[in-house]
C-alpha cells in the first residue's frame, strides 16, 4: 500500500525509488527475522512489493496527469470559444453601429434639415408650426440615436434620454400632442422611485404604444395611466379601435421588442383588444425594495 501510494502521487521520481527500496528491504528483513533466508521467498517479496503496486501506482499517476492535461485543454478551449464569441459580438455591434450611422442617421438628419428649411419658408403659421415640430422631433431622434450608437460602440453606458425618470413621460406626451394627437396622461402623486431598468421599460412601453396608436388608430384619443398598487407599478395605454390606420409602415417588431424589454425588467405585459372596442397595452412591474 505504501509503495502504491508513493508511486501514484509522485510518479517516476526518487521518492518512488526510495519507497520501493525501503518496502523491499523491510519485507525481506521481516521475512529473515521470521525464518531463514530463502531465495524463493525473497523473489516473492520483490514481486509483491515491486511488480504489483508500483506499476499500478505509476499508471494511476499517469492517468491523473492525462486527465489534468485534458481538463486544462478543455478549459482553454472554452476560454477561446468565449473570447471568439465576444469578439464576434463586438464586431457585429460595430457593424450595426456603422449601418445605423450611415443609413438611419443620414435620413433623420435630412428630415431635420428639410423641416428646418420648410419652417423658414412656410406660407402660413400652421405649416410653420408643423415643420418646427418635425424638426424638433428629428433632433431628439438624432440625440437618442447617437446615444444608442455610443452604447453599441461601448463608449458610454446605456442612456440617451433619461426614461428612468417617470416625470419625463410628461415631455413625451407633450411631444406627441404637438403633432395633433389627443393624449391624456394620468400619473400617481407622488411618483414612485423605481429602478433604472424599470423606468426605461415604462418609458419605452408608453412611447411604443403611442406610436402604434398613431399608426393604427389615427385621430383616436389615447389614455395613458400609471398606478401603484402595493409593490407593483401598472402602466396602461388604451385607445379606441378605428377601421382604417395610417399609411405609415411599421417594422413588425414593436410589440416583440416591448415584450422583451418588459420581461428583462421583471414585469408582465398583456396586449390586445378589449370587449368595448378598444385596444389595451397593460404592463406591470415590481417596484418593491428588493428590486
Amino acid at each position: 500500500m505504501a509503495s502504491y501510494s508513493v508511486a501514484a502521487r509522485h510518479g517516476v521520481s526518487w521518492w518512488t525509488g526510495a519507497a520501493v527500496v525501503v518496502c523491499a528491504v523491510a519485507g525481506n528483513v521481516v521475512q529473515v527475522v521470521r525464518e531463514p533466508f530463502q531465495l524463493t521467498t525473497a523473489v516473492l517479496v520483490l514481486v509483491v512489493f515491486l511488480l504489483g503496486p508500483v506499476p499500478a501506482g505509476l499508471w494511476m499517476h499517469q492517468r491523473a496527469a492525462l486527465l489534468g492535461v485534458l481538463r486544462d485543454r478543455a478549459e482553454e478551449a472554452e476560454r477561446t470559444r468565449t473570447l471568439l464569441a465576444d469578439q464576434a459580438v463586438f464586431a457585429e455591434r460595430r457593424r450595426i453601429a456603422r449601418e445605423m450611422h450611415d443609413v438611419v442617421a443620414h435620413r433623420v438628419t435630412a428630415v431635420a434639415l428639410q423641416a428646418g428649411a420648410l419652417s423658414l419658408r412656410a406660407p402660413d403659421e400652421k405649416t410653420e408650426q408643423a415643420a418646427e415640430t418635425i424638426r424638433a422631433t428629428s433632433a431628439v431622434a438624432l440625440d437618442e440615436l447617437r446615444a444608442v450608437l455610443r452604447v453599441l460602440r461601448d463608449d458610454a453606458p446605456s442612456g440617451g434620454v433619461d426614461p428612468g425618470v417617470l416625470a419625463s413621460l410628461e415631455d413625451l406626451v407633450a411631444e406627441v400632442a404637438a403633432t395633433g394627437a389627443r393624449v391624456e396622461l394620468t400619473l400617481p402623486d407622488p411618483l414612485p422611485a423605481v429602478p433604472g431598468q424599470v423606468g426605461r421599460a415604462v418609458y419605452r412601453v408608453v412611447q411604443e404604444s403611442l406610436t402604434n396608436a398613431g399608426k393604427h388608430a389615427p385621430h383616436a384619443a389615447v389614455d395613458v395611466r400609471l398606478a401603484v398598487t402595493g409593490d407593483r407599478l401598472a402602466v396602461e395605454v388604451t385607445n379606441r379601435l378605428t377601421p382604417h390606420g395610417s399609411a405609415v409602415p411599421g417594422s413588425g417588431y414593436g410589440l416583440v421588442g416591448m415584450r422583451e424589454r418588459v420581461k428583462l425588467a421583471g414585469g408582465d405585459l398583456r396586449t390586445g383588444p378589449t370587449g368595448d372596442g378598444r385596444f389595451r397595452v397593460h404592463a406591470e412591474f415590481p417596484v418593491g425594495e428588493g428590486m
